[in-house]
Order: C-alpha cells, then sequence, then structure tokens
C-alpha cells in the first residue's frame, strides 16, 4: 500500500477520540450516525463540528482523509463490528475502532 499517513497520525486521532468517548458528552454520536456519515464522506465534518476543540483533523491534508474515508468504506462493507471489532454502540467507538484497524492495516 503506497500512503503518506503516519501510524503516528493515526494514534493521535485516536487518542482524541477515543477521549471524547470516554467523557461521555457525544452519546448521540450513535453507530447508525457514524456509520451514515461515512458513507456519505462526511465523518470528518461531523467529528470536526460535534467535537469542536476536542478534535484536530489538521493532523491529516484532505488527500489523508480521502484515503482513511475510502479505507473505512471497505471496513464497512467486510467487517462485522460487532464480533471482529467488539464494537456493540457507540460511534465514537466504532470510529476507534476502524483507526486501529488502519494501523494494523499498515503494519503489515
Amino acid at each position: 500500500m503506497d500512503s503518506t499517513i503516519k501510524i503516528s497520525q493515526l494514534t493521535f486521532l485516536a487518542f482524541y477520540i477515543n477521549g471524547a468517548a470516554g467523557s461521555g458528552k457525544y452519546t448521540d454520536l450513535t453507530l447508525d450516525k457514524c456509520y451514515s456519515a461515512l458513507e456519505t464522506g462526511e465523518i470528518f465534518h461531523l467529528l470536526e463540528s460535534r467535537l469542536k476543540n476536542g478534535f484536530d483533523s489538521s493532523l491529516l491534508n484532505e488527500d489523508q482523509k480521502i484515503e482513511l474515508i475510502d479505507e473505512w468504506q471497505g471496513f464497512a462493507n467486510v467487517i462485522d463490528h460487532g464480533r471482529k471489532l467488539c464494537i456493540d454502540d457507540g460511534g465514537l467507538n466504532l470510529v476507534v475502532a476502524y483507526i486501529l484497524n488502519s494501523i494494523q492495516y499498515r503494519e503489515k
């Protein structure tokens, strides 16, 4: 895979989103809401608008965001999030799981 995304960028994204998930402030960001935003390519916009200062997507340039959206859309089509990623609830938890999967994908 020819990617300019560094694992350190992905880990920082995971830290931001994991912190937001742990805060309990964003329970309205359900699995369905995050799936919908991912399907339409708006997941980063959703995270930026809801998490505000708790999320810094400037770690990635626009091409890298598009790359991750494409990658995560592929994951969504083939991965049973409940079985493989242990996610039964919480859209932010799903995004963290996708980030972790992206890290594993790059380690191969």
